[in-house]
């Protein structure tokens, strides 16, 4: 686990608790794939690296990592975007976000984005030649446009801010698993 010293204080991110905690591979319909999913959209929600929509379609193309639960990954990936705005804390460990952090914009997800919007700095490492950006573009919508099927929670927990921390940590609590059920969060 990469953990790191902040301030006296024992620091990991949050896709880390998360992938070891809630995103275990049965709790994700039995896909290892599954495990950086919601971290990945996180991610795409404050920077597009073309790298990480080619493995977000490649993991929702391929079999058995495109079994994955829609419902739950929506549900981390709102999660996970809440505490990289507003940070999350537990005795031993604190979460800080990254730089740019923004709650989930669920909008984002169902509009077709262009090849121009994508850092493409590094995708012809993934493929040769390297995947048209077009082509993952419209894949990537068609393929996560559940991410704007929202429900009556995750609509809750878009709109919570830093003055609803204990309705998110209630939401965390009670993610599949019950890994982080008895935890101490602020």
């Amino acid at each position: 686990m990469c953990l790191f010293r902040c301030r006296g204080v024992t620091v990991a991110p949050f896709s880390t608790v998360m992938r070891l905690s809630a995103m275990c591979p049965r709790t994700l319909g039995g896909s290892p794939g599954g495990l950086n999913i919601a971290e990945k959209i996180a991610r795409l929600n404050r920077l597009t690296p073309a790298r990480d929509v080619y493995d977000l379609v490649w993991l929702a193309k391929t079999s058995p990592h495109s079994q994955f639960d829609r419902a739950l990954v929506r549900r981390l990936a709102i999660l996970k975007c809440w505490v990289d705005v507003n940070g999350l804390h537990a005795p031993s460990v604190s979460w800080l976000g990254p730089p740019g952090a923004d709650v989930l914009k669920t909008g984002e997800w169902l509009r077709l984005r262009a090849a121009r919007e994508f850092d493409d700095e590094s995708i012809g490492v993934l493929a040769t030649p390297a995947p048209d950006l077009d082509r993952l573009a419209s894949d990537l919508q068609s393929r996560y446009s559940f991410l704007g099927e929202v429900d009556d929670l995750d609509r809750r927990l878009l709109d919570c801010g830093p003055g609803d921390r204990s309705d998110v940590i209630a939401a965390i609590q009670a993610l599949p698993g019950g890994r982080f059920a008895e935890v101490t969060l602020w």
